[in-house]
């Protein structure tokens, strides 16, 4: 077991691996494949100060590679106050498979180092941030290739986080200026070789290390003026700035160095010192960007036409231009310029944006652009009628290719707004191709909408379904999903009358009648029907002129038993064995299921022992009910007028005798 509290833990060819091993499991991540090297391993992120880039980036790794992590802050573990570092140590050995500690004290990490079986690694320390250090030559790597004899400069905020330069020799670097006290900054050697030493106000670099690479971008040794705590940049000991020629001098000098690094917090957004010393482009916030854009195809197509995405560089000097390859093969090599737009083909292409200021200084951008194999629909869909209160609905959609076998079908379950005529907005996904129509229905309670042909529109590279303005609203009433609205679904709608209903989900059983959505099977559903009687579905999709439906406006009782559906012989409500518009009639005129008119003593007749329950009928609905609970008192109103009173006399004679 070995910990990493330093980059010199590691010897120059380990050093050389690590980078290598990086830069293959960085390729294999843009390229989609998952390792799971830290699979069932458990990594503990112990922090003392705040950080943002050092807590996501330790823990987004660890989690692609398969692992799990937790946060614990000092406040949690408690060094040398709760418990020892010892103690802190033996206790985690119990639970963890690593620990990545972000300290103040170095000592911090070599102690828990000492106690620790697993392996303790210097997330950031005093004295050095080894993983900011290797991902620094990552970078550097990927940019110049080999590091073999390369010259490096550091500019930092020297006080807050030290880049101690001295490991970086591990990499075989012929020249290294580091921050630390054994070092000179480059920047103070560029300095002095223009012919003076320029001083911090009241310091000196050599006294008091304190450089920042921000703020001497900002100021471009012009106005002296940008304040710094309590420091102000760049003046001699009597407060001159350095003279034009000092200026010259000093910029070759700095020119001289190939790449320069930045740490601390005001010059993050690293190589900021050549950015405002030499024109150098922000090249780290580019590297560190590199990025996949995802995009469904256009519609009708496999591929999408893309504008080739802005680069995010910054600090560069003089106006920048920016060029765009493609790796086609994926083999390393960006051999296929590309113009914005381009059309990009279905799957992954490569890209890389090379990007050059106004001074020749150049960076590049990697990333990838992937084309989905799928189109969108955005879907607008109206409900028709009044609704109080909102309504879910299980829609069903399908969305056909004309003289394809079969439709591509979606199921989704939405709710409407209360209100007249309301609509829901959804999208949806399919297989990318060239679809002609678009139809919805709820299969519980609704006619079929059809969108064929100009209906389907394409706008921006999605198709557009938009019902309401089509003019094809989901009409409601079609309770037995025959695509018509007549006399059997009165007969469905009665045979549920005054029953709870629940909430109509995707898989809610058929028949659902509650088409108002207040929870029982009631009038207020039956004006659905009434209102949208012998109404018919759209035409399918792809069939214009396929069979048309014929409502049902009258069937015989019998006929409903002979087809399994006696259960609607209840809409039968005049009793003359028929189901037909006379029955929504009498429904209109308040007669409803059960209900016989002239049977007040309930058993299922009319004759001459209904006189004396019919005669309580006309003292009132309280006098009858006492005697005759369980009966209808509705059922006295022979003349079916709405109402029980003498004029009922003479009909309820009429049915004694029929």
């Amino acid at each position: 077991m070995r910990h990493f509290t330093d980059v010199t833990d590691l010897t120059p060819d380990e050093l050389r691996h690590v980078l290598e091993e990086a830069a293959r499991g960085k390729a294999a991540h843009h390229r989609g494949e998952r390792k799971e090297t830290l699979a069932g391993r458990v990594v503990a992120l112990i922090f003392e100060k705040p950080s943002l880039r050092t807590r996501v980036s330790f823990e987004s790794a660890i989690m692609q590679l398969g692992g799990g992590s937790m946060f614990l802050s000092s406040q949690e573990v408690g060094f040398g106050w709760r418990e020892s570092l010892a103690d802190v140590t033996r206790t985690l050995n119990h639970y963890l498979d690593a620990i990545v500690l972000r300290v103040y004290k170095h000592e911090t990490v070599t102690e828990m180092a000492r106690w620790a079986q697993v392996p303790i690694i210097n997330g950031l320390s005093e004295l050095a941030h080894p993983c900011q250090a290797l991902a620094d030559l990552l970078t550097i790597r990927e940019n110049f290739g080999d590091l073999t004899g390369r010259s490096v400069t550091f500019a930092a905020r020297l006080r807050t986080n030290r880049p101690d330069g001295m490991p970086l020799s591990s990499a075989d670097f012929a020249d290294v200026y580091g921050g630390s006290p054994a070092f000179r900054p480059g920047l103070s050697v560029a300095i002095q070789s223009g012919g003076a030493r320029w001083f911090y106000h009241g310091r000196q670099p050599g006294v008091d290390d304190y450089l920042d690479a921000t703020a001497l971008r900002d100021a471009r040794w012009a106005t002296f003026s940008a304040d710094l705590g309590d420091y102000r940049l760049w003046a001699d000991a009597a407060g001159n700035p350095p003279t034009p020629a000092q200026w010259t001098a000093a910029v070759a000098a700095v020119e001289a160095l190939e790449v320069v690094a930045t740490g601390g917090a005001a010059a993050s957004g690293a190589f900021a010192l050549a950015a405002g010393v030499t024109g150098q482009l922000d090249l780290d916030f580019v590297v560190s960007r590199t990025a996949t854009f995802v995009h469904p195809a256009h519609a009708g197509l496999c591929t999408a036409v893309l504008d080739l995405p802005a680069v995010p560089a910054s600090d560069a000097c003089g106006p920048v231009t920016v060029s765009y390859a493609a790796d086609l093969d994926d083999n390393g090599v960006y051999e296929a310029p590309l113009t914005s737009p381009h059309t990009f083909t279905q799957g992954t292409t490569a890209v890389r944006a090379t990007v050059t200021d106004g001074v020749g200084l150049a960076t590049r951008w990697d990333f990838r652009v992937v084309v989905a194999p799928e189109n969108v629909i955005d879907v607008t869909v109206p409900l028709s009628g009044v609704y109080t209160i909102p309504v879910t609905r299980c829609l069903s959609f399908e969305l056909w290719r004309c003289g394809d076998p079969a439709p591509v079908t979606f199921e989704r379950q939405v709710t409407f707004p209360a209100g007249t005529n309301p609509a829901v907005s959804l999208t949806l996904t399919a297989q990318c191709g060239e679809y002609t129509c678009l139809s919805v229905r709820d299969a519980l309670h609704s006619l079929r909408a059809t969108l064929p042909g100009a209906g389907l529109a394409t706008v921006a590279g999605r198709y557009v379904a938009d019902f309401a303005v089509a003019g094809r609203p989901l009409v409601t009433g079609d309770l037995n999903a025959d695509h018509v609205i007549d006399v059997l679904d009165f007969g469905v709608f009665l045979s549920l009358w005054q029953q709870p209903a629940g909430p109509s989900l995707c898989g809610t059983p058929a028949p659902h009648a509650d088409l108002n959505g207040d929870g029982v099977v009631n009038t207020a559903d039956f004006t659905f029907i009434h209102g949208n009687y012998l109404r018919t579905s759209d035409p399918a999709c792809c069939d214009p002129g396929g069979p048309g439906r014929v409502p049902v406006t009258e069937i015989t009782v019998a006929e409903l038993h002979a087809r399994g559906l006696g259960s609607l012989a209840v809409a039968d409500l005049n009793g003359d064995g028929l189901l037909n518009a006379a029955d929504i009639g009498a429904f209109l005129n308040g007669i409803a299921p059960g209900m016989r008119r002239g049977d007040l003593n309930c058993d299922g007749v009319v004759n001459f022992d209904d006189i004396d329950p019919f005669v309580l009928a006309l003292s009132g609905r309280s006098v009858y009910e006492s005697s005759f609970p369980n009966c209808i008192w509705m059922n006295a109103d022979c003349d079916g007028n709405g109402t029980v009173n003498f004029d009922d006399i003479d009909a309820f004679v009429a049915l004694l005798g029929s």
